[in-house]
């Protein structure tokens, strides 16, 4: 289930805040984190930036799917 991020005041507070997946904004660009599900960041989790997208509009999660992304 994404986690919703409420500090991202830097990029390493966004992603250290993650738990599990999540969709945040930082400093005018939107990223997707996927974590091991193990605290810390390791070499196995994912952090993707997603260019030109903006998640104000929102997004769809259905089955663990993300779609939808405005």
């Amino acid at each position: 289930m994404p986690t919703n991020v409420t500090d991202t005041s830097t990029l390493a507070k966004a992603v250290t805040s993650v738990e599990a997946a999540a969709l945040f904004e930082h400093d005018s660009s939107s990223y997707i984190f996927k974590s091991d599900g193990i605290d810390g960041v390791a070499v196995i989790d994912l952090l993707v930036e997603l260019k030109g997208v903006n998640l104000t509009g929102g997004w769809t999660l259905d089955s663990g799917n993300i779609s939808n992304i405005a």
